[in-house]
């Protein structure tokens, strides 16, 4: 009887695992299933997101996460998904320093030049004001003021009451988170541009970087600081610009903006901290979550009170966005725990087993 190739295989192998020792062929009927690979930096995080839907801290929440050699991650939990669009609140200001930017890239303005020349009845204390302290939240003007709140009015009408409003310090002296000094800001871009502060916005970064579910609305007083809505892939998309144009590949802004914009703005200033701000520093637009010194690996954040909260690491090359419609205190500490589950190295096997000896 002839037998097939198969069949001596199986003979053979048959053979050899009766004679051998059990280290060679094994006591197959004991294998052990293949163990269960670790989660992922990612899949941590969405669990730990997961898990506030499922304990009742928020209707839905959603993660974007952005690393080299890969493309961008996204994750949608409870009541939101890709298409969900929010008010980003002050997430706003880091749109609006890069809108600005785009304006000193063309050389219409720069950041260091008084703003008397658009408002030239200003009184002493505000002339010497400039579109860098506007930015950095130490321009001494009320960070809170009524006329934001009202949208019949006109951005130019409450640009110049915030301006006529006496400052509480000397600008570049004290740094004060607010939202005043940006529809300062915004002003300055609708006369340079002689269009409306929505359409100036569109066209030089919301259309270019195909940003099409992210507006600031159609009122003619638009709240500068915190009025913009936005999905997460939008908000990554700006993200990955400003990114991609420190390393001089930007669509809309240069090298030189981006770095402007991710450096520190501290200076000599003293920082009257809001608690959600206390360990932050002053950059354009956003703030600095780490040592008072502009060194790279500092985080970049610009964080807004209704939890949606987008950062950088400016040396990993990574960008990321947690969105938690929760108590500010709980969305504050989870988005910590998330960033710290993207970013932090996982532990080596020697940091496990000195952990475990």
């Amino acid at each position: 009887m002839r037998l097939t190739r198969a069949k001596r295989a199986g003979l053979v192998w048959w053979g050899l695992c009766g004679f051998a020792t059990a280290i060679v062929c094994g006591d197959r009927s004991n294998a052990q299933p293949n163990p269960k690979p670790e989660a992922t930096p990612f899949e941590v995080a969405s669990n730990r997101l997961q898990e506030a839907i499922d304990q009742g801290l928020a209707p839905g929440a959603a993660l974007w996460f952005s690393e080299p050699g890969t493309d961008a991650k996204a994750a949608y939990f409870g009541q939101y998904h890709a298409e969900t669009r929010i008010s980003i609140g002050s997430s706003s200001q880091w749109l609006v320093a890069a809108t600005l930017m785009t304006l000193v890239d063309d050389e219409k303005i720069s950041l260091d030049e008084p703003i008397s020349q658009f408002f030239p009845d200003l009184e002493s204390a505000t002339a010497a004001l400039t579109l860098r302290q506007l930015l950095a939240h130490s321009s001494g003007l009320p960070a809170h003021h009524p006329c934001i709140a009202n949208n019949t009015s006109l951005l130019a009408q409450c640009a110049q009451q915030i301006l006529e409003t006496s400052p509480s310090n000397k600008p570049g002296t004290e740094v004060r988170f607010g939202f005043g000094s940006f529809q300062i800001a915004g002003r300055i871009a609708e006369i340079l541009t002689e269009s409306s502060w929505e359409d100036t916005f569109q066209a030089r970064l919301a259309k270019p970087l195909e940003m099409a579910s992210t507006s600031f609305g159609d009122h003619s007083n638009p709240s500068v600081g915190t009025g913009a809505s936005s999905t997460l892939e939008d908000y990554g998309k700006f993200l990955t610009e400003l990114l991609a144009a420190r390393a001089g590949r930007g669509k809309v802004l240069s090298a030189r903006s981006a770095g402007e914009m991710l450096s520190n703005q501290m200076g000599d200033a003293v920082l009257i901290p809001e608690s959600r701000l206390a360990a932050g520093h002053p950059a354009i637009g956003s703030w600095i979550y780490a040592s008072p010194q502009p060194v790279e690996g500092e985080r970049f954040s610009s964080p807004a009170i209704f939890g949606f909260t987008p950062w950088l690491e400016v040396s990993e090359k990574t960008a990321g966005i947690v969105l938690l419609l929760a108590e500010p205190d709980e969305a504050r500490v989870l988005a910590e725990q998330i960033h710290a589950d993207l970013t932090l190295p996982a532990p080596s096997e020697a940091d496990s087993e000195s952990a475990n000896p």
